[in-house]
């Protein structure tokens, strides 16, 4: 959300007006990443580095944006599909059926693919595991109640708390790709009986980066 309200405001030429509480800069895990994000794009907006085209791209509501700081005074610049939400409520499942969900995603783009999962109410899960028709991702932890999973482009993968604050890392096994287009998502995880939250996931493709250059 940041970035796309910076990308925004790169788009228009213009600067922006933003309120952070100090009780949200205390406890948001990822509060360092979000200022340098902010940092990132406003030098290159000040030092007029983006394209007229890529401006009037960033003029789109519709589009998502991040920038990749390489080092040396130079950007990757990447245009990024964010899904819906997809939700697998695990209570409305019959007894003995196993935990799961089919969806179908659509996306512009190909290759290696990012994943945010939260898990909402009486947690937790385990063996979690994604299907798509080019691969098979399984992360062997546990997410509990308020806990996010997040698989970032780069492979790496934690689960956080609900403020993003880094509680484990996970090695997960295999890869999450998808193809361009619509596609077949598979979903399943392991519960407790008793225990039937909901599963709320969104996934995020990228496109080839632009370099963008100070």
């Amino acid at each position: 959300d940041i970035e796309w309200a910076m990308s925004e405001a790169a788009g228009f030429d213009g600067g922006y007006a933003m309120t952070i509480r100090v009780n949200t800069l205390k406890k948001h895990g990822k509060i360092d990443e979000l200022l340098t994000a902010m940092k990132n794009w406003d030098k290159l907006r000040l030092k007029n580095a983006f394209t007229e085209e890529q401006k009037a791209k960033f003029r789109l509501p519709e589009t998502e944006w991040h920038l990749e700081d390489k080092g040396n005074g130079s950007y990757d610049l990447y245009p990024i599909s964010v899904s819906k939400r997809y939700n697998c409520d695990l209570s409305e499942l019959q007894p003995g059926q196993p935990g799961g969900a089919d969806w179908s995603l659509d996306t512009p783009y190909d290759g290696k693919a990012a994943l945010r999962l939260k898990v909402d109410g009486d947690g937790p899960i385990s063996n979690i595991m994604f299907k798509t028709a080019s691969s098979t991702v399984k992360f062997n932890c546990e997410v509990d109640d308020g806990q996010y999973l997040i698989l970032g482009f780069d492979g790496k993968a934690e689960i956080t708390d609900k403020n993003y604050k880094t509680i484990e890392t996970v090695k997960p096994q295999g890869e999450f790709t998808v193809p361009a287009g619509t596609s077949a998502i598979a979903f399943s995880c392991d519960h407790d009986k008793d225990c039937c939250p909901d599963v709320i996931v969104r996934f995020m493709t990228r496109g080839q980066p632009e370099t963008i250059n100070e």
